[in-house]
Formats: C-alpha cells, sequence, structure tokens
C-alpha cells in the first residue's frame, strides 16, 4: 500500500501482471482475474511473452477492454440479482403485514 492506492501483481512467463486498487478487494480474486487475463493473451497469441505483445498490442488492448467490460457488467448483474433475490425473500413478510393480502 502505497499513498492509499494497492498494488497486486502477478508474474508469468516472464512478465508482470498488475492491477491497481484504492478500495478493499479480496486479493484472490485479483489474481485470479490477472492469472485469466494472461492465460486468455497466451490463448490468443499463442505464446505470451514482451516480443508478441508488442506485434499484437491492439488486440491485447481488445481483449483487455472485452474482459474488463464482461467482468464488471457481470459482477454488476449479480449485484442486481441479489438485490432482487433479497425482495423476493422478504416479500411474503412484506404482504403479509397488508390486510388480507397472505391470510394466516
Amino acid at each position: 500500500n502505497l499513498d492509499g492506492v494497492n498494488y497486486i501483481h502477478v508474474k508469468v512467463a516472464g512478465l508482470l501482471f498488475v492491477a491497481t486498487t484504492r478500495v478493499n478487494v479480496s486479493p484472490s480474486l485479483v489474481l485470479e482475474l490477472l492469472q485469466r487475463i494472461a492465460r486468455v493473451i497466451k490463448d490468443y497469441l499463442g505464446v505470451l511473452s514482451e516480443e508478441s505483445l508488442r506485434k499484437n498490442f491492439v488486440l491485447v488492448y481488445e481483449l483487455l477492454d472485452e474482459v474488463i467490460v464482461s467482468t464488471c457488467s457481470q459482477i454488476f448483474l449479480l449485484f442486481i440479482f441479489t438485490i432482487l433475490w433479497n425482495q423476493i425473500l422478504e416479500l411474503p413478510l412484506c404482504l403479509s403485514t397488508l390486510p388480507g393480502c397472505c391470510p394466516l
């Protein structure tokens, strides 16, 4: 932690993949994300090296954009689903307070 910024890194094939965050997050989640990003890049490029990253910078940039956008949307959808699910679980409780809705 330096000046309120957390740095998390993983070394894969001699390359450092680094993530930064200003809030507390699960380090294992970030490490897993970095390892998966490295694996996706290797799958697309065939070999994971500094040279292959330089030659295919645009492709790697697009891959990172896609990974981040899809990850954020999945996290957002999970958040929304959790809120809706909690509201559904509380629904009978709410309805039972209304007269005539849930006869006991």
